[in-house]
């Protein structure tokens, strides 16, 4: 499907457009939550808290924060889950053009839109999609809702099969009433450097967590992540990603910084700087609380002919365990 004929097609189907499957004729019969239903917890590294039907287990480290229903049988084909994913939120993009940019490359994938529509997450206006596409042989469908405040992005995704979609789908719906956005990431935020540190904390290998593009004339695109590269820092002050090598230090976040990346100051003070990074320097705010750091960002620009036209790519890295 040509790109142009899916941002229309996108447009149309958020502007409103609600589809009639089970996807959205369930939330009308899901009653209100009761706590004893749910576990509670708060991420402070992300500045959420989640809930999740008590019966189901959560992950957490290693980037991501994911929680899954039970195991039923050998033959269970996949085990139905809720993601949560937290990123800032492009100072250029407003949520639906966040949201458009997101579903481009599945449905130019033949992913089906089945509907869509504004609702609310933890009080903030949301976009709510649900669609469909084939994967690894099993047709899975998808619950995702968007938020932006406080210049972050929070989506949340429901997957499961389209034969057990709606199985779970009223527990969801619960679990995303009790969904809750800290005020303000400003307490998560440790005490400034002056210049540079050797962050020992940070001497570890680390995965890539997600992978933006963001085209200088407008347009953004998610890319394949790398799953099997990994970062290492290493206490020597060098650091390793597959076959490319440099220097690495932390530095002191300064306003100028926020305007190259294009994003607005939404708390960290501390930046990760990766001399010789793609030929030239990547760097980005390092996410952490007082005690640990659970995510770094790697910002860097690119050109023809690596890419088509010139952009800025952002990736974001979580920790590995051990």
């Amino acid at each position: 499907m040509h790109s142009k004929i899916v941002l229309l097609f996108l447009a149309f189907v958020l502007a409103g457009c609600v589809g009639t499957d089970s996807g959205n004729s369930a939330q009308a019969s899901a009653q209100a939550p009761s706590a004893s239903d749910f576990e509670v917890k708060w991420y402070d590294a992300v500045q959420f808290r989640a809930a999740y039907p008590a019966s189901w287990t959560a992950q957490e480290g290693e980037g991501y924060t994911l929680f899954q229903s039970p195991v039923e049988s050998e033959s269970d084909e996949i085990r139905e889950n809720i993601n949560v994913v937290v990123a800032p939120m492009p100072a250029e993009s407003t949520l639906q053009s966040y949201v458009e940019a997101a579903l481009q490359p599945s449905v130019e994938g033949g992913a089906k839109v089945i509907g869509a529509g504004d609702l609310t997450l933890s009080g903030v206006p949301a976009k709510k999609v649900v669609y469909s596409e084939q994967s690894e042989g099993m047709e899975l469908q998808y619950l995702q809702v968007f938020a932006a405040k406080d210049g972050m992005i929070y989506i949340v995704t429901y997957t499961a099969t389209v034969q057990t979609f709606g199985k779970f789908l009223a527990e969801v719906e619960n679990a995303a009433r009790l969904f809750e956005i800290k005020s303000s990431r400003q307490n998560a935020s440790p005490t400034p450097l002056a210049s540079s540190s050797t962050a020992p904390e940070l001497v570890r290998k680390w995965r890539v967590y997600s992978q933006s593009i963001f085209y200088d004339e407008g347009g953004s695109n998610f890319l394949e992540t790398p799953a099997s590269t990994l970062l290492e820092l290493k206490a020597d002050q060098t650091w390793s990603f597959g076959s490319s090598s440099g220097a690495w230090s932390v530095q002191a976040i300064s306003e100028g910084d926020w305007a190259k990346w294009g994003m607005p100051s939404y708390g960290p003070t501390r930046k990760l700087v990766l001399n010789g990074w793609n030929g030239d320097v990547g760097d980005g705010p390092i996410d952490e609380t007082e005690s640990r750091a659970d995510f770094m960002w790697v910002i860097y620009r690119v050109g023809p002919p690596a890419v088509e036209k010139p952009a800025q790519i952002q990736m974001k890295f979580g920790q590995t365990y051990p």
